[in-house]
C-alpha cells in the first residue's frame, strides 16, 4: 500500500533534484511528475494528490516563476474549499496561501527532508478525514458528533530554546516580539521544563550530535511526539541534514537565514500543531455514552467494529494503508483473584486512561472486553503501526499503577501485536489471532 500520492510540477529537471523523486518513491510514496499545463489533467486521471510540490529550483533555471505560481494558484482554485496543500521546493521569502503556496521548503533539499513534511500534511489531512469519518459512524449509533471549530489565534507561543551557543541573541531578537521565550542552557534544564510544564515549540540551538539525540528522545515519548523541534545550524553537509530530519525535525533553520526564517518557521509549525490539538479535542468531545466504553472511557467494542468495517472498505476502494494494533494486560486475572473485581475495575480505567492521551490524534481506541484493547490507526501501514504502538507499550511498561487499598503499586508488561487492516477479511477472528499472540 501506498504513503501518498505526491504530484510534481517541473517544466524541466534539474540535477539537483533529479535523484529525489526516486528516493521518495522508495518510500513508498506514488510520484507524479507533470508540466505546468498538464497539471490540472494529471490531478484528474490520477486522483488527487496528498500534497503538491513546485519544482521552483527548476523554475529558478527556466525563468518561469510565475508561471509556475499561476499553476498553483490554478490547482487551489479547482479544489474549492478543499484545498491542495502546496509546497514550494526551494523557494524563497513566506508561504503565500492566496496564490497557493501552503509551504516552503528552503535549501538544503533532500529526501528525508521532503518526505518527513509530505508525511506530517498527510497526517493532518488523515485527521480531517478520519473527524468526519467518525461522525458518519457516530450517526450509525444515533449519535451527532460536534463540529470541528479551528484553534483561534490564541496567545503568543511559549517556546523553549535549548543551549546557551552565541546565537541565543539572534533567537531572542527574531522571537521575542511574538513569542514567550523559555531558555535551558542545558539539555537537563530542558528535560526538566519539559516535565513539568507545556510548550508549543521547541528550538534546539544545540550540536548537531545533541541535537539528534534530544530529537530521538522526543520522538520517542508519546506526550512530544508531534511538538514541533526546529533546530538551528551552520551550514549542515547533506549527511548531518539527513540526520537531523530523520531523527524527527520538524524543520532546520541555518544561521546565514536565522534572522529572516525563524519567526516564520515557528509561527507555521505552531499554527499546525494547534491545528493538530484542536483536532484531538473534537476527537475526546465526541465520546458519548452510546459510543464509550463506561469503564474506561475509550470507545466501545462495537463502536471499534462498525468502524473498522467502515476503514476496511475505504482501504478496499482507495488502498489507503490502515493498521490495528492490540494490547493484552494479564496481570487482570491475578488483580481480581487476589484483590477482588472492584481492584481489577480500578486497574483498567488507570490503563485505559493512559492508553487514551498515548495513542496518536487520528488514532481510535477501545476496550474490547476484559483486559483487551485494540486501536485502530488510519492512514497508518504496519511498520509505522509498530513504532507507534512501541511508544505506548513502553510508557505502560514504566507507570506505576495502584492498587486500591492494598497501599501496593503495580508494573504491568503489556502484550501488544499488530497486522495490516485487511480489506475484505472478518475483523473477529484477526482480533482473536492477535489476542492470541498472533501476527507481530
Amino acid at each position: 500500500m501506498r504513503r501518498g500520492r505526491v504530484l510534481v510540477i517541473e517544466e524541466q529537471s534539474c540535477a539537483e533534484t533529479s535523484g529525489l523523486w526516486s528516493e521518495i518513491q522508495d518510500e513508498g510514496f506514488e510520484v507524479n511528475l507533470t508540466a505546468m499545463d498538464r497539471s490540472a489533467a494529471m490531478v484528474a486521471a490520477a486522483g488527487p494528490p496528498d500534497v503538491v510540490v513546485l519544482n521552483m529550483i527548476a523554475a529558478e533555471m527556466s525563468g518561469d516563476r510565475m508561471r509556475y505560481l499561476d499553476a498553483a494558484a490554478r490547482l487551489m482554485m479547482a479544489r474549492g474549499s478543499r484545498r491542495l496543500p502546496v509546497i514550494a521546493l526551494g523557494g524563497t521569502g513566506s508561504p503565500s496561501p492566496s496564490l497557493g503556496i501552503s509551504e516552503i521548503i528552503a535549501r538544503p533539499i533532500s529526501a528525508v527532508r521532503l518526505t518527513n513534511r509530505i508525511a506530517a500534511i498527510r497526517r493532518l489531512a488523515t485527521m480531517q478525514a478520519e473527524a468526519r469519518r467518525r461522525a458518519d459512524t457516530a450517526i450509525a449509533f444515533g449519535v451527532t458528533m460536534p463540529d470541528f471549530v479551528g484553534p483561534s489565534a490564541g496567545a503568543d507561543p511559549t517556546v523553549l530554546v535549548v543551549g546557551a551557543s552565541v546565537r541565543y541573541l539572534a533567537v531572542e531578537r527574531c522571537l521575542s516580539p511574538k513569542a514567550f521565550i523559555v531558555g535551558a542552557f542545558s539539555t537537563a534544564t530542558a528535560r526538566d521544563y519539559l516535565a513539568r510544564r507545556s510548550f508549543d515549540a521547541v528550538v534546539l540551538n544545540t550540536t548537531v550530535d545533541t541535537a539528534v539525540e534530544m530529537l530521538r528522545e522526543f520522538r520517542a515519548d508519546p506526550a512530544l511526539y508531534t511538538l514541533p523541534v526546529i533546530v538551528l545550524a551552520a551550514a549542515p553537509d547533506r549527511e548531518a541534514t539527513d540526520q537531523i530530519f530523520a531523527a524527527g525535525a520538524t524543520e532546520l533553520v541555518e544561521d546565514a537565514t536565522l534572522e529572516s526564517d525563524l519567526a516564520r518557521v515557528i509561527a507555521g509549525s505552531v499554527a499546525e500543531h494547534r491545528f493538530r490539538e484542536a483536532l484531538r479535542a473534537v476527537y475526546v468531545r465526541g465520546r458519548n455514552l452510546v459510543t464509550s466504553d463506561a469503564l474506561t472511557g475509550l470507545f466501545s467494542r462495537g463502536f471499534f467494529m462498525e468502524h473498522a468495517g467502515r476503514l476496511a472498505e475505504i482501504a478496499a476502494e482507495e488502498g489507503e494503508p490502515h493498521a490495528v494494533a492490540t494490547l493484552r494486560i494479564d496481570e487482570l486475572a491475578g488483580i481480581n483473584a487476589e484483590d477482588g473485581y472492584a481492584a481489577g475495575d480500578h486497574l483498567l480505567r488507570q490503563v485505559g486512561s493512559l492508553i487514551g492521551r498515548l495513542t496518536r490524534g487520528e488514532d481510535l481506541a477501545a476496550r474490547i472486553g476484559g483486559g483487551r484493547f485494540a486501536v485502530l490507526m488510519p492512514g497508518t501501514d504496519q511498520a509505522d503501526a509498530v513504532t507507534a504502538l512501541n511508544r505506548v507499550s513502553a510508557i505502560l511498561r514504566t507507570t506505576r499503577f495502584i492498587v486500591p487499598g492494598t497501599g501496593r503499586t503495580l508494573q504491568i508488561d503489556p502484550v501488544g501485536r499488530v497486522t495490516a487492516l485487511g480489506q475484505s477479511e472478518s475483523l473477529e477472528p484477526v482480533l482473536n489471532g492477535l489476542f492470541d499472540g498472533g501476527t507481530v
